[in-house]
């Protein structure tokens, strides 16, 4: 059984256009050339792009195309697939799980490309160590997380952590949005949800979050690490984890809904 729902994700996967993976990558990396680290705080490179304000979240919308581009949108060849799974709940998770392993390969594929770009043309340390200006502050009352990581997560988290940390956040949102995608994509039988999801996220950056650079849903601090933290406490983290259990419960539960009511053969065959 394993072995077979390890199989249907992963032709889950490769139903992806490849032509949309490359794009999705290459703008990102656009940006990394053209942009660069806004403000470098030190020649080590987690430290940097934790304390980025732009780029480690300029992969966000991009991920958007590769999730939304063919996870839970059926084709015209895949009656038989839908038939072999047997059950709508089975179409359900297998959808559910492969667009959260997209989000997690497209993340993890970007910060490879970061550290090897900034390491072989700016020769950025790549030590998982704290640098001496920044230890320098871990005993600050106060945190400055405009300008440095937040005294409290110099103490309980080592720079690649705190960056594991960061990426946490926008993979939920990112799979959130993707569920969001697949639940209207289900109810209209075409990619409407893509196109919804991807006005959504223009639409909170611009106007519901702190700044245009952060993709979140403020005022109920639902990502970046970085932001929850600067008040030098972790407070807020534990909103953050409520907020998020409670909206994916409700999104994936949704999704669930809507799929037992989904003709899936006569959805595979729309054009």
């Amino acid at each position: 059984m394993f072995k077979r729902n390890i199989t249907m994700i992963a032709n889950t996967l490769l139903r992806i256009p490849g032509w949309v993976i490359i794009v999705s990558l290459l703008i990102p990396v656009y940006f990394m050339y053209g942009r660069g680290i806004t403000f470098s705080i030190s020649n080590n490179f987690w430290e940097n792009i934790f304390c980025d304000s732009y780029l480690l979240k300029s992969w966000v919308p991009m991920s958007l195309l590769v999730l939304l581009s063919g996870i839970g949108i059926a084709k015209e060849d895949d009656a038989t697939r839908y038939l072999r799974m047997g059950k709508r709940q089975t179409v359900a998770r297998v959808n559910l799980i492969s667009a959260f392993a997209a989000v997690v390969l497209f993340a993890f594929a970007i910060l490879l490309i970061y550290a090897l770009f900034f390491r072989l043309r700016n020769h950025m340390s790549l030590a998982n160590q704290w640098s001496p200006n920044v230890l320098a502050t871990a005993n600050l009352e106060e945190g400055y997380g405009n300008l440095y990581p937040a005294p409290i997560v110099i103490r309980n988290f080592s720079p690649i952590g705190a960056v594991l940390m960061e990426m946490l956040f926008l993979i939920i949102y990112c799979f959130f949005l993707a569920v969001v995608s697949m639940t209207v994509n289900a109810l209209f039988k075409q990619s409407i949800g893509s196109i919804i999801c991807i006005f959504s996220v223009m639409i909170v950056s611009l106007f519901g979050a702190r700044n245009y650079q952060e993709y979140s849903f403020y005022p109920f601090y639902n990502g970046h690490f970085k932001a929850l933290t600067e008040t030098n406490h972790f407070s807020f983290i534990s909103y953050a984890v409520v907020y998020w259990i409670i909206l994916l419960a409700l999104a994936i539960t949704v999704y669930y809904l809507v799929m037992r009511k989904v003709d899936l053969i006569s959805l595979s065959r729309e054009k």
